[in-house]
C-alpha cells in the first residue's frame, strides 16, 4: 500500500488578489458551517482509499491562516482520529503575513504544525497593491522572522515574476531577500492570466498594457542564475530549494500518489479515479451535513494517464521514465519516441539513461513540449 496525503481547502480571503482563480469567499458568514462539513467529510472518507500511513497533510485555500487555532486545532484533531498519521509527517498550513502573529506561529507549533508556506509574492509595496494583495512588504519580512525565531526551520515562501512594472533589479532583490532570510524553499511562478479573474478583466477592458512574455523570460532566466549560483536545487520547474528542504506533499503529487482532499473544490485521487468537491460553500456545507452527494468523479482513460504522467514528470528534475512508458503505455510509446527526438535534436529535452528532462532552454517551453509529446 502507498502512504497518503491529505489536503484540506479553506475556501476564505480578506481579499481578492486580482491573479487568483482558486476558489474562494470574502464573505465568512459560511464560514463555522463550512468547518464542520469539513470535519465530517474527513471522518466519513477515512476508508476511501487503502494506505499504510499519512505522510503529509496541507491546509491551503484560500487562507488557512484567517482561521482561529481552535478551529485549525479541530481539523488536526479529527484527521488523527480518523487516520493513521506517521509520527514524522509534514503538516503544513499557508500563511499570509499579515496573519502571522508572534503567538499565532507558537500556538501553530503547539497544536503540531511543523511546516509554513508564506505567500510574499513581492518586497515592494507597489506591486502588492497592484496584484491587490492585503499585506505589506514590511510585513512579509516579519513574518518570516517571527516563524524563525519561533522555531519553524521548515518555510516555504513564494514569488510572483513577470510582474508589469517590476524591473529586473526588484526581481533579483526579491529573491535575494529570501536568500538573506535563510529561507530554505522558495516556489516562484510566471504571473499568468486566468479566466473570470480580475485581471483577466481588466486586459480585456485594455485598463492595463498586456503582460510580456520577454519580460517573464528575462526574469526566470535571472531566477535561474540566481538559484544555480546560490546552490538552491531546481527539482520542480517553480520549485527550489536548499539541499533536503524538498515539499514532501508536493513531491508526492508530482509522483502520482494517491490523495485525499476536503473542503469545497478540492479534488481527491488515484490511480484510475479523479473526484472533486463543489466549489460553493454554502452547496458543499448542506450537501455534506445532510449527507447528500457533493462531488463529481472521473474515470480515467489510458490517454489521461499517459499524458497526466508525462505533464507532472517532465517538470520534475527527474524527469519522466521510458521504461515506465513502455511498462504502463506500450500504445503510446512508437509516437512519443518520435516526438522526443525532434525536441532532443532542438536541445529542448536531454535523454540521461532511460529518463527524459528538460534542458534549461526547454524550462521556458514546456507546455509547447507537452503539447507535442501528449496521445
Amino acid at each position: 500500500m502507498d502512504n497518503l496525503s491529505l489536503y484540506i481547502h479553506i475556501p476564505y480571503c480578506k481579499r481578492k488578489c486580482n491573479y487568483c482563480n482558486f476558489h474562494f469567499s470574502t464573505n465568512f458568514a459560511t464560514k463555522k458551517k463550512v468547518i464542520s462539513a469539513i470535519l465530517k467529510e474527513i471522518e466519513t472518507r477515512r476508508y476511501e482509499i487503502p494506505y499504510d500511513k499519512v505522510e503529509s497533510i496541507y491546509l491551503g485555500g484560500g487562507t488557512p491562516s484567517l482561521l482561529d487555532v481552535e478551529e485549525l486545532q479541530q481539523i488536526l484533531n479529527i484527521i488523527y482520529r480518523s487516520f493513521r498519521v506517521d509520527s514524522d509527517a509534514e503538516i503544513t498550513v499557508e500563511v499570509n503575513p499579515d496573519d502571522l502573529t508572534m503567538d499565532k506561529a507558537k500556538s501553530y507549533i503547539e497544536i503540531g504544525i511543523n511546516r509554513l508556506s508564506i505567500g510574499v509574492q513581492s518586497f515592494f509595496d507597489k506591486h502588492l497593491e497592484w496584484m491587490n494583495r492585503v499585506h505589506s512588504a514590511k510585513e512579509s519580512q516579519v513574518s518570516i522572522q517571527i516563524a524563525q525565531d519561533v522555531g519553524f526551520n521548515n518555510i516555504s515562501c513564494d514569488l510572483i515574476f513577470g510582474i508589469p512594472h517590476c524591473t529586473h533589479q526588484q526581481w533579483t532583490y526579491n529573491v535575494q531577500q529570501l536568500f538573506r532570510l535563510g529561507v530554505p524553499h522558495i516556489s516562484c511562478y510566471a504571473l499568468t492570466v486566468e479566466e473570470k479573474t480580475q485581471l483577466h478583466y481588466d486586459l480585456k477592458k485594455s485598463r492595463i498594457d498586456p503582460l510580456s512574455d520577454l519580460h517573464t523570460i528575462e526574469q526566470m532566466e535571472i531566477l535561474l542564475d540566481l538559484m544555480e549560483f546560490n546552490h538552491y536545487e531546481a527539482y520542480e520547474i517553480s520549485n527550489y530549494c536548499k539541499p533536503g528542504s524538498r515539499a514532501l506533499h508536493n513531491s508526492k503529487y508530482w509522483s502520482g500518489l494517491p490523495y485525499l482532499g476536503f473542503g469545497p473544490s478540492a479534488h481527491s485521487f488515484q490511480i484510475d479515479t479523479r473526484r472533486w468537491n463543489i466549489s460553493n460553500n454554502h452547496l458543499y456545507s448542506n450537501l455534506v451535513l445532510n449527507s447528500e452527494q457533493y462531488f463529481e468523479t472521473e474515470t480515467l482513460t489510458l490517454s489521461n494517464k499517459f499524458n497526466e504522467y508525462l505533464m507532472i514528470n517532465i517538470r520534475r528534475v527527474e524527469g519522466f521514465s521510458l521504461s515506465y512508458v513502455i511498462n504502463n503505455f506500450p500504445t503510446y510509446y512508437k509516437k512519443l519516441i518520435q516526438n522526443i527526438e525532434i525536441h532532443l535534436q532542438k536541445s529542448n529535452l536531454v535523454l540521461e539513461g532511460r529518463q527524459v528532462k528538460l534542458t534549461r532552454q526547454g524550462k521556458f517551453i514546456c507546455d509547447a513540449i507537452l503539447a507535442d509529446l501528449f496521445a
